[in-house]
């Protein structure tokens, strides 16, 4: 019995052997990857990482850092096939949902990003930076009362920034829901004043809301701040 054990390690040794060889190859190679990454040779990074995952396809940490890699070259249709090939591996890994929702929104596919930050928010339902772009992509998409309902949700948790409040309004201009997008641009100029946009296009709401003394008004004061692009609509609608 002990020498047939024997002969058996001495057979299964170069199978061993050589799987320990190819380990350590492969993590030699991520190193290599991972220190090429960290020194913005990404170009390197990512023969690094392909040579090793050609040896163990199944590393998902080197999908991850390739795609990041080509996502910082903004190789973006690159990152967005290394970032699937993560998602494969790990259906439920957040952060590859959000670096190809990203990458998708960086090539202006608008609906395939803003699945993906859906996806993002099933797993991760407080994520309400992921509101905050799933209302950009809506926007974008002209889905004006979606994009209204993702930034509500952005805005409950944070409050003070008023960018995103200017750009909810814009959403409920162009979903020609101008009472709220008077109230929208009203809660940019409590947050900054100086937001002339804003004050701006809460005149074209007041104007299109059937207010037009209320946007006269508010046309009158984006002009003495100094705000050039109010004075056409001035001109044209309060004279």
């Amino acid at each position: 019995m002990k020498l047939i054990i024997q002969l058996l390690f001495l057979l299964l040794l170069p199978v061993i052997m050589f799987s320990q060889k190819s380990t350590d190859e492969v993590y030699k190679l991520y190193g290599k990857g991972i220190q090429n990454y960290y020194q913005q040779n990404y170009d390197s990074a990512i023969i690094y990482f392909a040579d090793a995952i050609r040896l163990k396809p199944d590393l998902v940490s080197a999908y991850q850092y390739k795609g990041l890699s080509h996502f910082n070259i903004q190789k973006y249709n690159k990152a967005v096939k290394s970032f699937t090939e993560w998602i494969e591996l790990d259906s439920t890994s957040s952060d590859a949902i959000k670096f190809r929702a990203v990458s998708f929104l960086k090539m202006k596919l608008f609906e395939y990003a803003a699945l993906d930050f859906e996806k993002l928010i099933a797993i991760e339902p407080t994520n309400h930076l992921a509101y905050k772009e799933l209302g950009l992509c809506y926007y974008y998409m002209r889905k004006y009362e979606l994009s209204d309902l993702a930034y509500e949700q952005y805005i409950e948790k944070v409050k003070g920034d008023f960018e995103t409040y200017f750009q909810k309004g814009l959403s409920n201009y162009y979903g020609l829901n101008y009472k709220k997008a008077v109230q929208d641009f009203t809660k940019v100029l409590e947050l900054n004043p100086k937001y002339f946009s804003a004050l701006d296009m809460r005149a074209l709401s007041y104007f299109e809301y059937n207010m037009p003394e209320k946007a006269c008004e508010d046309w009158k004061i984006a002009i003495e701040k100094g705000y050039k692009l109010s004075e056409e609509n001035f001109t044209k609608h309060c004279k």
